[in-house]
Parts: C-alpha cells; sequence; structure tokens
C-alpha cells in the first residue's frame, strides 16, 4: 500500500523520480506489524524503515530526504 504524504519528500537520488510513502504490513509471523518506508516510483529504490506508528512515516521521510555528500577527490576528473 503506498500514500502520498503531505510531508515534502525530496525526487529520488538515483532517477529523480516522485517518491512515495510505503505502509509496509506484516500478518504472517503470528501478530500484526507495520511499518513505514519511502520507495520511488520509477526505479524502486528505498530507504530504510522508519517504524511504527506516526513517528515512523516522519522517520521514513527524514531518513529519504536525508543526503549524503560524497567529498570530491581527484579520481572524479572534476
Amino acid at each position: 500500500m503506498t500514500e502520498l504524504i503531505p510531508m515534502k519528500l525530496k525526487p529520488c537520488p538515483f532517477c529523480y523520480g516522485q517518491a512515495e510513502l510505503v505502509t509496509f504490513e506484516d500478518r504472517t509471523s503470528g501478530g500484526w506489524f507495520v511499518e513505514y518506508f519511502v520507495q520511488c516510483s520509477k526505479c524502486c529504490a528505498s530507504g530504510p524503515l522508519g517504524g511504527p506508528f506516526e513517528d515512523g512515516k516522519k522517520l521514513a521521510v527524514k531518513a529519504w530526504n536525508r543526503r549524503v555528500r560524497k567529498p570530491l577527490d581527484k579520481s572524479d576528473n572534476f
């Protein structure tokens, strides 16, 4: 199940596709478990699980929106 949320999601860092919040529900382990993560609708890249409850949505979005800058090095040929 996917849903667009009002929190601003950055585009995919790989293909610049639209990101969506995904609700992961697991009912096979003898209980009911829900977690959230963000996934690109174009290339299916995904971020880490954010955890259950509403805070999980916020954590998943925050993790997706975080971009790590790689320091330039001489092998990058810039």
